[in-house]
């Protein structure tokens, strides 16, 4: 278990040298810088700066993403494995013709891309004038037209369908003595388009009895007949649709271009995260401060370093007790260190917790194997990651090579149960040499699941049980060693004592427990609850409040262990699944009676059934072994919530630097 010492580290130096500094810091990437807060210190002015360089780099990913998505980039399938192009730190901040073309190249495409969406906007609204036009199309007046000097006219709708006959009937009704007035019905489905008509002297009434029909003008009146207009829409759409293709084709037109675009996307992602480095800077007219945090070895030799290159002062000291932002650094063995990955996707150590990843680590290979418990599967996977390993060593993601040796070691244990459970391929062996040799093959095995069911599951209880001591134990060693020693021995002894008294009861209803054994129960469950009950009492400084107290801690323990031990089936439940999913496959590879065709059934099925079981079981062993750390083990001693450390340096996301940049001295 290592958490790595942080020291805060304070950098004091001429104002000249500031943008030198910044960039040996950025190169070295091993400081984490913070905002710098002294009395009498002003803030420089690069915020403009990173606000120009976050939009470059927003509109370049644009772009990248636009293209991206018209020209697909063609990827090999060992793309993940072999990770991003390498590139030297000198090409990446010295290819200022290559970082200016391509900004070039992402102003058309950006250009080209706002064309496109503005003129699909324009098609989209076209087509809701087209709709509105269509009911209008046998129209021959402008749908704007008002009448003669001596006739009135309304251009309109009504929300109901009506014959003429029926509007006429109903307008009569409305307007007796309205007897000059005509209409003429140009569409009617879910609504009646019409012309009406009447004489210039009864337009007030005409209009009065329309409305009290509902009657209502078009919103976009035109001065031409409506075939006039839906005829240039449609011409313009049309054109707008050719305009769309050109510019589409223009980008795909780029798509040699991808690589500089990436290449411009790192290279102000670089420069912006400088100049964000540089705006937490404090400065004066002619000195500049900047505070950070530091890994404490790297931190000597930083200041070392820039003593000796800079007229400069670099104070080293302790974080304070009560800082909540000094990040958290893990490093562990590289048995232990791929599981650093699961702890922080769970939250990093607090400044009160030790770093759980090395024990996470042993339970987690145990659990994992397991699970998956196919000595077969296990072999294939340690076989096909270890070559995986060998050959892109030197191409592969630090995240992929801490997953893919994780699984190494995961494989490498599932060889192991699967031996002490006899699954070679389920039972592929057995079956084999059964039905094409006609012999009998007999696999060793130390455990059978499938017949000596109740061994197996103790057995997974009892592993279960050690993983919640250990984190029990763990508990009281963090108690421990921030001073409080006797709670620290109350927190774990009587949870033991009590615990290991009701253990040969529980124990006794899957399998027989030896009665010298079963006779102590009783003794280690009664001193648990007096131990438990004296700790409450030491507590509480209260001596009813303490027994009442240590009384609900047996219940608490009787409970809670009752069902977190039971948890720990899953390691039986899912190891029977993986072996009984093989051992069907097997089976329905011998179905055919003929040889010829039980030999191609079983070639087939041998392989696509138990690919499928791998993948399926893979994916349920990673999530119940994940489960029984976060919230059986977990909850017994860890109280996460640390920051993690983001040092300042080169972050790249399309190009890797190659290694010799952090060789920077």
């Amino acid at each position: 278990m290592a958490k790595l010492p942080v020291s805060v580290i304070e950098i004091i130096g001429k104002l000249e040298d500031a943008k030198s500094i910044v960039d040996y810091l950025q190169r070295k990437g091993v400081a984490q810088l913070i905002k710098t807060d002294y009395d009498g210190v002003l803030f420089n002015e690069f915020g403009s700066t990173v606000s120009q360089l976050e939009r470059q780099y927003k509109e370049t990913c644009d772009a990248l993403d636009i293209l991206n998505k018209a020209v697909p980039e063609k990827r090999k399938l060992t793309a993940m494995l072999e990770g991003r192009s390498p590139i030297s730190l000198n090409d990446l901040l010295s290819k200022n013709e290559t970082a200016e073309a391509a900004l070039s190249v992402e102003t058309e495409i950006n250009t080209l891309a706002k064309r496109i969406v503005d003129d699909r906007v324009e098609i989209q609204r076209n087509n809701v004038s087209l709709d509105i036009l269509r009911p209008w199309i046998s129209l021959d007046i402008p749908t704007n037209f008002t009448g003669t000097k001596t006739t009135a006219a309304f251009v309109g709708t009504l929300p109901k369908v009506y014959t003429r006959e029926s509007l006429l009937t109903e307008i009569a009704r409305l307007k007796p003595d309205l007897d000059d007035f005509d209409v003429e019905i140009v569409s009617a489905e879910a609504q009646t388009c019409l012309v009406a008509f009447t004489g210039r002297a009864h337009r007030k009434e005409a209009e009065e009895a329309l409305r009290e029909l509902e009657f209502s003008f078009p919103n976009d009146a035109t001065k031409h007949p409506p075939k006039v207009r839906f005829e240039r829409l449609t011409k313009r759409n049309e054109a707008l649709e050719n305009e769309i293709k050109e510019a589409q084709e223009k980008i795909a037109s780029f798509a040699d271009k991808r690589d500089d675009l990436k290449f411009l996307c790192d290279y102000l992602l670089v420069r912006k995260d400088k100049y964000e480095a540089l705006s937490r800077f404090g400065m004066t007219d002619s000195v500049f401060v900047i505070t950070g945090y530091c890994v404490e070895k790297e931190a000597l030799k930083l200041k070392e370093k820039i003593e000796k290159r800079y007229v400069a002062q670099v104070d080293l000291r302790a974080p304070a007790e009560d800082d909540e932002n000094v990040p958290v650094v893990l490093k562990n063995k590289q048995f232990f260190a791929p599981l650093e990955n699961t702890v922080a996707m769970y939250s990093l150590p607090s400044a009160y917790d030790v770093d759980p990843t090395s024990v996470t680590a042993i339970f987690y290979y145990i659990f994992f194997g397991m699970m998956l418990s196919d000595a077969g599967y296990g072999l294939i996977l340690a076989i096909a990651i270890g070559i995986i390993l060998l050959k892109y060593k030197n191409k592969l993601e630090e995240s992929m090579k801490n997953t893919l040796q994780m699984y190494f070691w995961c494989s490498l244990s599932t060889i192991f149960w699967g031996a002490m459970y006899g699954s070679w391929w389920g039972d592929w062996p057995v079956t084999f040499a059964k039905n094409f040799l006609g012999k009998d093959l007999v696999i060793w095995h130390a455990l059978d699941p499938l017949n000596d069911m109740m061994n197996v599951m103790v057995l997974c209880f009892g592993l279960g049980l050690i993983h919640l001591f250990t984190g029990v134990a763990i508990n009281g060693y963090n108690l421990w060693r921030h001073g409080k020693k006797i709670s620290a021995l109350g927190a774990t002894i009587p949870v033991y004592v009590f615990i290991l008294g009701c253990a040969p009861v529980f124990v006794n209803l899957f399998i027989p427990v030896p009665e010298n054994i079963s006779a102590l129960a009783p003794y280690g469950m009664i001193g648990g609850i007096v131990l438990l009950v004296l700790a409450g009492v030491y507590e509480s400084r209260n001596l009813f409040k303490g027994v009442a107290k240590g009384l609900y801690s047996v219940y608490n323990l009787i409970s809670g262990y009752l069902g977190d031990i039971l948890s720990y089936s899953r390691l039986l439940a899912l190891g029977l699944a993986t072996g009984i999913i093989a051992q069907v496959m097997n089976m329905l590879g011998c179905l055919p009676s003929n040889v010829v065709f039980r030999a191609i059934l079983f070639i087939i099925v041998s392989i696509v059934g138990h690919v499928v079981n791998i993948a399926i079981n893979l994916i349920s062993a990673y999530v119940h072994t994940t489960r029984l750390q976060y919230v059986e083990f977990y909850g017994k001693f860890y109280e996460g919530g640390g920051k993690p450390f983001r040092p300042f340096g080169l972050n790249t996301k399309y190009y890797r630097l190659r290694n010799d940049v952090k060789k920077v001295q």
